[in-house]
């Protein structure tokens, strides 16, 4: 019978190895993400790949850290090691759960489709608890979920213009909700709205109930509801209230 005798030294090699294999595993998925094709199936795999490589880099840093403090402990304070470790390992467990827990609250955003308010590579952060117990209003910038050109689903901005059992209707440039003319002040000067598909010119469209308009502030730029239609509030998924990036013009969004 065969012995395998492995000593902590062993594995803390192999956890600080297996770290480093995660972390430029992780960086080559940014890499490629930024320089690779723009498909769905590619993407899905690249996300699989970036949270493959995220825990397991994690998981294999929290084990080599707690076996570099356990040596140390072992020799300074052997009364106190395991209340120390486990504090250590409790603590590290928090961060990381903190830290992909954040994720779901921050946005990068591509495009200019709500150019000014939000622009093209700003990050901004999301209350994705804001509609879970009250209704989206007039002017929210909102993140939600739609089909994209491809057929797959996405998510995208856009500011509430439509609320349920009102009719809108876009004629000469304008919208109007229930024959009144909307007032749009965080439009450019010289934007006009034009009907599509969907939301025809001057075609009154009454909104169904439990369902909502999404229009972007860039009118000219922006594929909004005027071409795929109505939202459900369950597609809504938060309100975007605050950019943090860039840093010369991080503030709370003005949504109204």
């Amino acid at each position: 019978m065969i012995e395998v005798n492995i000593s902590k030294r062993d594995w803390s090699k192999l956890f600080r190895n297996i770290w480093l294999v995660s972390v430029i595993v992780f960086a080559g998925g940014f890499i490629v993400f930024y320089i690779g094709p723009d498909s769905p199936p590619y993407a899905n795999l690249l996300i699989i790949t970036f949270l493959a490589s995220f825990l397991s880099g994690s998981i294999s840093f929290l084990l080599w850290m707690t076996l570099f403090v356990d040596k140390i402990l072992v020799k300074k304070f052997p009364k106190y090691r395991r209340w120390i470790v486990a504090g250590l390992v409790v603590a590290s467990v928090v961060c990381i759960a903190f830290l992909v827990g954040l994720s779901r609250f921050t946005l990068g955003v591509d495009g200019n489709s709500m150019y000014p308010a939000i622009q093209d590579k700003n990050n901004v952060l999301v209350n994705r608890w804001a509609y879970k117990s009250s209704l989206p209003q007039r002017g929210d910038i909102v993140v939600y979920k739609r089909f994209g050109n491809s057929g797959y689903f996405q998510e995208a901005i856009g500011r509430i213009i439509g609320m349920p059992d009102e009719t809108i209707t876009i004629k000469e440039g304008y919208i109007f909700i229930s024959e009144q003319k909307l007032d749009e002040d965080y439009l450019l000067k010289g934007i006009s709205t034009n009907g599509r598909s969907f939301l025809q010119e001057g075609q009154p469209y009454h909104i169904p109930s439990g369902q909502f308009i999404i229009l972007g502030d860039n009118r000219d730029y922006s594929w909004d509801s005027r071409e795929h239609g109505l939202l459900s509030k369950e597609n809504i998924l938060g309100k975007i209230f605050y950019r943090y990036w860039p840093l010369n013009s991080k503030g709370y969004i003005n949504t109204k």
